[in-house]
């Protein structure tokens, strides 16, 4: 519930109506990347005997098939759009790009030139279970190799930010998101090889956990920057991946300690995380912050409607989505 309440609040435009905005401190991302990976291991034996064109074609139809007719759908509509001359001014206004048929059906394909960005964590998370599936070599998940994949991540990210701003080269921002988010999924995967669901968090570790976010936080409202190319991306990197790792032993000491609290809500809202995301932005979220502007709310029942509809509805509306998709199905069975 957290982690979704959070990924809401993240999305353009539900920030603003936030006074308090950093990037860094939206941490959602790195933990579903962590959950993705851990998940991943405990259905290693389901996945075997699938074998590879079984484990592609699900993960195919579960997470590409849903991001690409999300994507496709969006610039339909603002290709429509930009058709009425109503709706033509409010295209250009908000900067989306008309784009072709043919550049419409082809870009998501390859994360190229999206409308809306929302929706990279899709594409990176299917190339990280193909990553997955042939990358596991005997070994592999060890404390020296997870630091490895760590380290060099970190110094992989620092490099590709540092050479855009210094204009060396340019590395696309889908290339910037695989490189910065894989530590955590393979994170995911070292903690169920590891532990095997049964995590120990020692006090030792709760303690270090808000130390690390405190000074994270210290930092970050004290105003320290710097000028240093190289030098603000190296701390910047590293506050935010200390912030991402202690939050995360954070909330998951505290789901373990309330899981038998509200469990059937969160299991629900869990069961629909991926329908969530994908209805949100562009779809919810923007109509209801317009909504929301329009009607002049103020920040907390802004938060709290946007929360809501983001939440329900998206349930809602996947829950008709599927029944017409089996209807469907169905009578295409018969016929």
């Amino acid at each position: 519930c957290i982690l979704i309440f959070e990924m809401i609040m993240g999305m353009p435009p539900s920030f603003l109506f936030v006074q308090i905005h950093f990037n860094m401190f939206f941490f959602h991302v790195n933990i579903f990347f962590v959950i993705s990976g851990f998940l991943f291991e405990q259905k290693q034996t389901r996945y075997s005997k699938e074998g590879f064109p079984g484990y592609l074609k699900g993960k195919f139809k579960r997470i590409f098939v849903p991001y690409y007719v999300s994507t496709v759908l969006f610039s339909l509509a603002i290709l429509t759009a930009a058709q009425i001359p109503r709706l033509a001014d409010m295209v250009v206004h908000m900067n989306y790009k008309v784009k072709g048929i043919f550049a419409i059906l082809t870009d998501p394909l390859w994360y190229h030139d999206p409308l809306f960005r929302s929706l990279w964590f899709s594409w990176c998370l299917f190339w990280y279970f193909m990553i997955a599936w042939f990358f596991r070599p005997k070994g592999l998940f060890r404390g020296k190799t997870i630091l490895i994949v760590f380290g060099l991540s970190y110094v992989l990210n620092v490099l590709a930010l540092s050479i855009n701003d210094l204009g060396l080269f340019h590395v696309g921002y889908i290339w910037l998101k695989l490189i910065k988010y894989y530590q955590y999924f393979y994170l995911g995967q070292y903690l169920y090889s590891r532990f095997r669901g049964k995590l120990p968090i020692s006090d030792r570790i709760l303690i270090l956990s808000v130390l690390g976010a405190a000074i994270v936080i210290i930092k970050k409202f004290s105003g320290v920057t710097f000028h240093n190319t190289i030098l603000m991306h190296v701390v910047g990197q590293a506050e935010s991946l200390i912030f991402a790792m202690s939050v995360m032993v954070l909330l998951l000491n505290v789901a373990m300690r309330i899981r038998g609290v509200l469990r059937g809500h969160m299991v629900c809202i869990g069961n629909s995380s991926y329908a969530i995301y994908l209805l949100n932005s562009p779809w919810i979220i923007p109509v209801i912050a317009v909504i929301m502007n329009k009607l002049g709310a103020g920040m907390i029942a802004a938060v709290l409607v946007m929360y809501l509809c983001g939440v329900y509805l998206s349930i809602l509306l996947e829950t008709i989505f599927k029944r017409i998709l089996r209807i469907c199905y169905e009578n295409y069975k018969i016929a």
